[in-house]
């Protein structure tokens, strides 16, 4: 009898123990997770970044439409003829100025065939004026930009030798040409480049000095 009543007890404690036991189980089985750590900082810090982006797009999309409205307003101000005819005549004069002056000397070397001589001379510095005039313009207007317009453009060592060093290389190239087209040896093309580019270089410079070009 005894021995049946301590297995009822241990029975009851068994079972009243896990009763207790249950709900807290139970309630940590429940239980929500913590929420995930959010870093505010680094979101704010790449939120500040795109907002400063998007200022700086906006504000040379800004620059820009200034900038177009700008030289819109400029081409509508500015006549046509007033920058055309100034620019043609500014490529026109020293051609022909030039053709005047190294095409009889063309013709002269060529006395065998002084028509297809003066032809090859008209083509020739045709093609190579042009060029002249517009490197000599832009380099010319480049170092006087650099040296503050500090005097007329043969007055500084930088200028001559840019001129120089332009007219050498027409010299070369007509020198080449005279060979291909007119079949000429390279002494006799090279002396007529020189003597005809030489003749129309002074005649140019002296017309500047009298502010005739």
């Amino acid at each position: 009898m005894i021995r049946r009543m301590l297995v009822t007890a241990g029975l009851l404690a068994v079972l009243g123990s896990a009763y207790v036991l249950a709900p807290s189980v139970a309630a940590a089985d429940v239980m929500p997770s913590p929420p995930p750590r959010v870093d505010t900082t680094r979101d704010a810090s790449r939120s500040r970044g795109l907002l400063r982006a998007k200022e700086i797009a906006k504000a040379r999309q800004a620059e820009e439409e200034r900038s177009t409205k700008a030289a819109e307003t400029l081409l509508r101000q500015v006549p046509l003829t007033s920058w055309v005819f100034p620019m043609a005549l500014a490529f026109a004069i020293p051609l022909i100025l030039t053709i005047l002056i190294e095409v009889p000397v063309v013709a002269i070397a060529g006395r065998a065939s002084p028509g297809r001589s003066a032809l090859a001379g008209i083509l020739v510095n045709t093609l190579t004026n042009p060029p002249l005039v517009l490197a000599a313009g832009a380099g010319l207007g480049l170092i006087d930009y650099l040296l503050s317009g500090a005097g007329p453009p043969w007055d500084s060592p930088s200028r001559i030798a840019l001129i120089l060093l332009l007219e050498a290389t027409v010299t070369a190239v007509e020198w080449r040409v005279f060979m291909w087209t007119l079949g000429w040896t390279s002494r006799r093309a090279l002396a007529t480049s020189v003597i005809a580019n030489s003749l129309s270089f002074g005649i140019g410079l002296i017309l500047v000095s009298m502010s005739l070009l």
